[in-house]
């Protein structure tokens, strides 16, 4: 995307993810079609943001035919967050939520 030098370089990674498509192995795509990321700021964190993002997702998902979802995270906070609300390891970063699984807020 040309004219946005004030983008950085983690903003210019999630891009090219999006042009290109996440690399994921293939039994994590065996798992689930659909993926998704939520980044939530520090200070809206721990107020119930993240669960009704991921309720939205779910519910949406749900209605188009999916019945789980992946996501990939490095961090041990995100994945905490995930485990929570019912999401379980598929191998190394990623993790999978069967959305009969789901903890619903």
């Amino acid at each position: 995307i040309s004219g946005h030098d004030h983008l950085t370089a983690l903003d210019q990674h999630y891009l090219s993810l999006i042009r290109t498509g996440t690399h994921a192995p293939r039994d994590v795509l065996a798992f689930a079609a659909a993926t998704l990321h939520i980044d939530i700021l520090p200070e809206y964190q721990g107020k119930g943001w993240g669960r009704r993002l991921m309720q939205l997702a779910v519910t949406q998902l749900a209605r188009r035919g999916a019945r789980a979802l992946w996501v990939g995270s490095n961090g041990e906070e995100g994945r905490r967050f995930y485990r929570k609300v019912g999401f379980r390891p598929i191998r190394d970063k990623f993790m999978g939520l069967r959305f009969d699984d789901f903890k619903a807020p």
